[in-house]
């Protein structure tokens, strides 16, 4: 288990956001303190960019529950670290507590193999043996931990959070943990966490062997209980929010709380043209499109202008920025700045008054991997073929790198064309959905993506994959993503024509037909699914039967709805059918049809349109129904007589639903939370220019924003009921820098954060290391007396200073390292005040064989001591100590016998068949023995 320390400013127990370790970026879960130190829970929510889906979605995991799973790789193997000749990328992989195992010794999967993990500073090593009757894969999760007292914390785990129509398979979830119960007394548990699940749209489904595990929740909520006079009261919610990926609709955390709601309200905006000047009257905006352009998680618009007269489509930009609310609420309006350059793709083909005409694909993917978003657009040239538009965001604009991809296809009218990163390598391939006579066709083309500055971008030669399905009555596509490899499949949702004027609704989906090679196409057979059916043929006048593709049940997977509102005065009826996905490209109907009716309802002029969104800020996704009014004819995107455009943005303001507003412990401490986001420049600093940002490492990237909450500041008092005590901290937190690695490692944690001590006026910044093995490990901690953004060059009034050393060694063909601090250096007002240092020494498993620690004050030796220590190797373990003697003297290395000027002697015996400890032998001065 991955162990992490408090940091700075917090009182022992209390959350805060950490970057130690592998978790890149970790947000602990308070639970109550146990009865005796380290008896609860050590939970938290860990972020490491890259890694697969789970069950807090793509790149988070639930920290402090160790087990054993089935998963797709986290090693980064690539040109730069090949693999072993004999590992499969392409299989699933045995993972503990987020790190793969890594076979040492014998066969991966083998009955009897040893395995560790890449970075193994605990001389792990696990052994597997399959028990179970078919060979099939299987978890092991935690049940029972008990301290030497009898002090008890129980996991308690459900086969499945669904009902039996679930596509859970061989797995367990994590239900609820009791603690603070005793064993010796039999004593009740007092403490709770309770976990709560929904399904998910992109099912995690692992197979090996012929074995399959089935993940299909993701985890909504955590609450945390405490029994209070034989009631359990409920103290903190934690609620998880989720986004959905644009280019591989996997599911990501977007947002942990822990906070009451509040009133929301509404305001207006427009745009300002600035420096471009106003749009002539005759142009017309065609749409707009949201894009992360500047990478700083905020919403900046792309408006596509169309010049009739000369058959441009203009490619308008406007960045995002966060502005004071004029109300003094405390969140940030957004106000929006044009580009200082408009990009313009010739259309020469596209007539938008045709009774026939569509409007383009407009795509938006990370096509050079620095965190912004970039254009496609596909369109007819002059001579009438396919052709593309990409354009590279340099953060101000569209206008980095411009790219014209042409091909040698006709066009076909009805093309659909979607981005996505079919290998899950981070590289965006486009693909083409179109008619080949009557059947449909897919062209793939694969992304490119220049490693060097210039960040050249462009499209590679097509694959065509021809089927034998019909192409008519299609309705949707949408994109699946599989866990595991990472492929992403296409998943067409359409219509099917039944006699007697009835239809039925299926949904098919195609995958790549080499997993991990998008070179080679889709298979021609996809895999069919029944969504519903047979409906009667629609009435003209009758409502729309839409189909809304999302992760309805929370599981991570892609389900269908299929939704129908009707207006029955005085009320609007909604009916759904709901298809659950099972992650691997299969739909089926769950339960029968479900109707809600909402009273009072405005009457509709006409048709809505279903959207699914997230307006509670929870796991489960809203449904969301549009329409205008039939006394109310007004659009919310208007072009005003002047030609400029105008957009009025909702805001849903109320704040993030559980993030934690404040704490009571049972002493009377009482810890007021305070959050900010990433992309608020009073709470984080990119370090760099986010309008002219060359990236300077083609393997790294600096986040110029992320839509991440932090604790800004905590505050802790005492509740005068409870403790009369006057007390008073209240610290303040900024970050600084986040790297993503953009070739596998991803998140690379902060460089630095500093608290700020408000009531004392003291500053602390924690820096990181960013690069692998020492991601998340801190290098240098400096106090300050006063703002280092003020005054960077302030000498500190104490540095803490860390670095370790990570050998390297092959085992079995695996790199394995070891993380070995190689010193702890503490200086007080300066080296030639007072310095305080610590050194260590390692054998080759890693174990602390020399500890120095020695204290300098005004250039002279005042103390300094020698701890010397022996191990040996019992069935594997190579840690164990078989003595361990501290004395004033550096010669005295004899693990044998005491010497003069031992201050302390012990040595070890085990047990050789078990390891158990045996015997503890000290030395004692008064008899001159052990």
């Amino acid at each position: 288990m991955i162990s992490y320390s408090s940091a700075i400013g917090h009182q022992q127990g209390k959350a805060d956001t950490d970057n130690n370790g592998l978790a890149r970026y970790m947000l602990k879960i308070e639970t109550p303190a146990g009865i005796k130190s380290g008896n609860e829970p050590d939970l938290s929510l860990q972020y490491s960019q890259g890694t697969p889906n789970g069950i807090i979605g793509l790149s988070w995991v639930l920290g402090g529950v160790s087990s054993i799973y089935l998963g797709a790789p986290k090693v980064v193997y690539g040109k730069v670290n090949p693999p072993p000749p004999d590992y499969d990328t392409s299989k699933p992989k045995l993972i503990m507590d987020d790190l793969d195992l890594l076979n040492i010794d014998g066969e991966y999967n083998g009955p009897q193999t040893v395995y560790t993990t890449e970075i193994n500073n605990t001389s792990l090593q696990v052994n597997r043996i399959v028990t179970q009757p078919e060979g099939k894969a299987r978890e092991w999760r935690i049940k029972k931990q008990t301290d030497c007292h009898g002090n008890t914390i129980q996991y308690n785990y459900i086969p499945s959070p669904q009902t039996e129509n679930t596509r859970d398979v061989n797995t367990s979830y994590l239900d609820s943990i009791k603690y603070c119960s005793n064993d010796v007394t039999d004593s009740p548990a007092t403490r709770f966490v309770q976990f709560h699940y929904a399904d998910r749209k992109d099912l995690v489904t692992h197979s090996i062997a012929g074995a399959i595990i089935t993940r299909a929740n993701l985890l909504s909520s955590i609450s945390i209980s405490i029994n209070i006079g034989g009631e359990i009261t409920v103290n903190g919610t934690y609620s998880l929010t989720y986004g959905q990926s644009a280019t591989t609709n996997d599911s990501y955390l977007s947002q942990v709380a822990e906070s009451s709601e509040k009133d929301g309200y509404c305001t207006g905006r427009s745009l300002q043209d600035g420096a471009s000047g106003p749009l002539p009257s005759r142009v017309q905006c065609r749409y707009l499109l949201p894009l992360n352009m500047t990478g700083k998680a905020l919403t900046d618009v792309a408006c596509m202008v169309w010049d009739i007269a000369n058959k441009v489509m203009t490619v308008k930009t406007y960045t995002a920025e966060r502005k004071p609310n004029p109300d003094l609420k405390p969140d940030a309006i957004t106000d929006w700045t044009p580009s200082e350059e408009s990009v313009q793709v010739p259309m020469p083909m596209w007539d938008p008054t045709s009774p026939d005409a569509k409007m383009p694909d407009f795509l938006a993917p990370d096509l050079h991997g620095n965190g912004r978003s970039d254009l496609i657009i596909p369109y007819q040239n002059a001579r009438g073929m396919l052709e593309f538009f990409l354009s590279q965001s340099n953060g101000a604009g569209l206008t980095a790198v411009q790219k014209v991809k042409q091909t040698n296809f006709p066009w076909v009218v009805k093309s659909k064309f979607m981005a996505m990163d079919i290998n899950g390598t981070g590289v965006a391939d486009v693909v083409q959905i179109f008619p080949n006579g009557q059947n449909l066709s897919f062209r793939n083309f694969p992304g490119v993506a220049n490693e060097s500055n210039s960040g050249s971008i462009g499209l590679a030669d097509v694959i065509q994959t021809d089927t034998t399905y019909g192409f008519d009555n299609t309705i949707d596509w949408f994109l699946l993503k599989h866990s595991g490899t990472g492929a992403v499949s296409l998943v067409r949702v359409r219509q099917e024509v039944l006699p007697n004027d009835l239809y039925d609704i299926k949904a098919t989906s195609f995958r790549c037909l080499v997993t991990g090679d998008s070179s080679k196409g889709f298979k021609a057979t996809g895999i069919d699914s029944m969504l519903g059916g047979p409906f009667p043929k629609r009435d003209a006048n009758a409502p729309v039967l839409s189909i809304l593709s999302c992760d309805i049940n929370g599981d991570g997977t892609h389900d269908i709805v299929l939704g129908k509102a009707e207006f029955q005065a005085p009320n609007m009826v909604f009916r759904y059918v709901v298809s659950l996905g099972d992650g691997m490209g299969s739909f089926a109907k769950c339960g029968d049809e479900l109707t809600q009716t909402v009273e009072n309802a405005m009457e509709p002029k006409g048709d809505g349109r279903f959207s699914v969104t997230n307006l509670n800020g929870g796991l489960y996704p809203s449904l969301a129904y549009v329409y205008q009014q039939s006394n109310d004819i007004s659009f919310v995107c208007i072009l005003t007589a002047e030609g400029k455009l105008s957009i009025v943005p909702v805001y849903n303001t109320g704040q993030p639903t559980d993030l934690l507003s404040s704490s009571n412990d049972s002493m009377g401490l009482v810890t007021a939370f305070s959050y900010g986001c990433l992309t608020d420049p009073d709470v984080y600093d990119s370090g760099v220019d986010w309008r002219n940002y060359p990236p300077t490492d083609p393997g790294n990237y600096v986040v110029k924003g992320a839509p991440n909450y932090v604790v800004t500041s905590l505050e802790h008092t005492n509740d005068s009921a409870t403790n009369s005590l006057a007390f008073e901290v209240n610290m303040a937190k900024t970050y600084r820098q986040v790297l993503v690695n953009s070739q596998g490692r991803g998140w690379l944690g902060f460089e630095s954060i500093t608290t700020h001590n408000i009531v004392d006026d003291i500053w602390t910044t924690e820096h990181y290391f960013q690069t692998f093995p020492k991601i998340g490990l801190k290098s240098k901690v400096d106090t300050l007396n006063s703002d280092p953004k003020v005054d960077p060059q302030q000498s500190p009034l104490s540095s803490q200073k860390t670095d370790y050393d990570t050998p390297l060694s092959q085992q079995n063909g695996c790199d394995i390292y070891h993380v070995n601090k190689l010193f702890d250096k503490l200086e007080t007002e300066g080296e030639q005040c007072r310095v305080q240092m610590t050194q260590f020494t390692y054998d080759d498993n890693g174990n602390v064989i020399t500890k120095y620690v020695s204290e300098h004050q005004q250039g002279q030796i005042i103390f300094q001591s020698w701890e010397n220590c022996s191990y040996t190797s019992i069935r594997g373990i190579t840690s164990l100590m078989t003595a361990m003697k501290l004395s004033s003297v550096e010669t005295n290395r004899d693990l044998t016998a005491f010497q003069q000027g031992d201050v302390n002697f012990t040595q070890y015996t085990y047990n050789s068949n078990t390891a158990l400890l045996e015997t503890v032998k000290r030395w004692s001065d008064d008899t001159g023995d052990f």
